[in-house]
Order: structure tokens, then C-alpha cells, then sequence
């Protein structure tokens, strides 16, 4: 088994996102993370970025350094990182939701209770699941 590494942070977009911004920036992410081997989710409503990413510990570290100079957020506040054993999204280069569903994105999905718990498989860690369905619960 390899080693992996994980991420969890909330940040705060400078200005609002519209589709062609969000496009832009899952793009950008998709390629990256493909390249580092790299998967994760981000969600965004209203300004607000929720994102996790999981993969080997020297991209995420990379990521986490890239993140911090990123001027599209700031106010990132971690929640959790370290090591994991298995990846939670084992699939997505970067999956993508919007709570309030007017944006899309490709590879993206709408966000509903429903999505976001088919989403949240069993192999998604507790705590992991708890605060993506309480941010969820929170912009309702």
C-alpha cells in the first residue's frame, strides 16, 4: 500500500465565482491533480470553498503551498490533515458541486441531500462525511 496524505479546509473566494471562473479553476485543478495523483472534492456556494484532497504527502504539501498563495480565497481555515490509509475519491481529479445548482461545471454534478450522500460512499471517512453533509444542511 502507498503512503497518502489528506487535506480538509474551508476558504473564502475574494470576489464571487461565475461559470466561466469555476470552469477556469476546475480546470486548471483537474490537470494538476491528474499530474501529482491528486483526487479530492471541492464544493463552492456564494463565495464559500469547501474543498478536501487526498493523494501522495509531498503533492499535497505542494498543493497546501500553492493554496495558501492563491489569490482568488484567503481566510483558508484547515480542519483536518495527515495521513490516510485509503482515498476517500479514489475516482475524481477533482470533484465539483455547487449547493445552490445554477452553476455547472463538466464532471460536475448538482448538489442535492440525495447527490451528495451517493457521493459520500462508505469509504468516505466519518468526520469527512458529517461536515460535508452539515455545510450542505447549513446553506438550506
Amino acid at each position: 500500500m502507498s503512503e497518502l496524505s489528506h487535506y480538509f479546509y474551508f476558504s473564502s473566494a475574494k470576489k464571487l465565482m461565475d461559470q466561466p471562473d469555476l470552469e477556469f479553476l476546475l480546470g486548471q485543478a483537474r490537470r494538476n491533480n491528474t499530474e501529482q495523483d491528486l483526487t479530492g472534492l471541492l464544493l463552492y456556494n456564494e463565495g464559500c470553498f469547501v474543498q478536501y484532497f487526498e493523494g501522495p504527502p509531498a503533492a499535497v504539501t505542494d498543493l497546501i503551498s500553492r493554496l495558501h498563495s492563491d489569490q482568488r480565497h484567503h481566510n483558508m481555515i484547515r480542519m483536518t490533515e495527515g495521513a490516510v490509509e485509503d482515498r476517500s475519491f479514489p475516482e475524481w481529479s477533482m470533484g465539483f458541486a455547487t449547493v445552490d445548482g445554477q452553476l455547472t461545471a463538466p464532471g460536475g454534478f448538482e448538489l442535492t441531500w440525495n447527490s451528495l450522500n451517493e457521493r459520500l460512499s462508505d469509504s468516505v471517512q466519518m468526520y469527512l462525511r458529517k461536515i460535508m453533509q452539515q455545510f450542505y444542511r447549513r446553506t438550506y
